[in-house]
């Protein structure tokens, strides 16, 4: 085979980018999307600035100073331009998917990949605080992306409180724990709230600057009912037994004093 001719390299490499198109970091998302959210950054460049540097300036007067021919040396402070390398902080309005939403190559923001619950979630909370000083919730579950998406990360949120969920070595299998004091885990339902590390990157920036943790919406929730860990009897069994033994030692020494009679 003939060599290629000067070029034709090149130009079938950019006829090839034009049909399979740029990468997408040379693609501006469109601010017109509604899946396309704006916030403004901040970012420092270097300019050239002006200011008053002061100088000593000498000038002369006239005086009765005979030996100057009557003429004396004065100083004071002047001030000229000059010029100086600065830093200033500018601001830019920066185009980004909505929380929740990703990227694709193509300069747009598609909506959330649909993950639902295959399989009605399970759910374990402790009922005996005699045998455990805390109490534990325990959620497992069976998640099933539109997409086919597998082993995607997720992270809990209960009560303000967030929990990373771990992967089961089924596909698609997930399980979320945390354990609390009894006196805190009160009887009742827990809405256990479930997100995607888009949304939970969200929801711990809210969370850092005090905004509306309300507003990020979850993937999905669960609720666990708890009914309460169950405390043993009111009356301990060792009081119990030495309660019954001075009874029976009761009864006895009273028959033998009445036997004895």
């Amino acid at each position: 085979m003939g060599e290629m001719a000067p070029g034709l390299g090149s130009l079938m490499a950019l006829s090839l980018l034009a049909v399979l198109g740029f990468p997408s970091g040379t693609w501006s998302l469109n601010p017109d999307d509604p899946n396309v959210c704006s916030h403004w950054e901040s970012y420092a460049v270097t300019v050239q600035e002006s200011y008053a540097h002061p100088f000593d300036q000498i000038y002369y007067t006239r005086c009765t100073d005979i030996l100057n021919w009557f003429k004396c040396t004065r100083h004071r402070i002047s001030y000229k331009t000059a010029y100086r390398r600065g830093v200033r902080t500018m601001y830019r309005r920066r185009s980004q998917c909505c929380p929740g939403l990703h990227r694709e190559w193509r300069p747009v923001c598609p909506q959330r990949v649909a993950q639902t619950l295959s399989s009605p979630p399970s759910a374990y909370t402790t009922t005996d605080a005699v045998i455990s000083s805390e109490s534990v919730f325990i959620v497992e579950l069976s998640l099933a992306c539109a997409n086919g998406a597998q082993s995607v990360a997720l992270y809990a949120d209960v009560n303000g409180k967030q929990f990373p969920v771990t992967r089961g070595q089924d596909v698609g299998k997930y399980q979320v724990s945390w354990s609390v004091p009894h006196k805190q885990a009160s009887s009742g339902t827990y809405q256990v709230k479930f997100f995607d590390e888009e949304s939970y990157s969200s929801l711990r920036k809210a969370q850092r600057n005090n905004e509306d943790v309300d507003s990020i919406k979850p993937l999905f929730s669960v609720n666990v009912d708890h009914r309460g860990a169950w405390n043993g009897p009111w009356v301990s069994t060792e009081i119990l037994a030495a309660a019954i033994g001075i009874l029976v030692y009761y009864l006895a020494f009273s028959t033998k004093s009445t036997i004895q009679a």
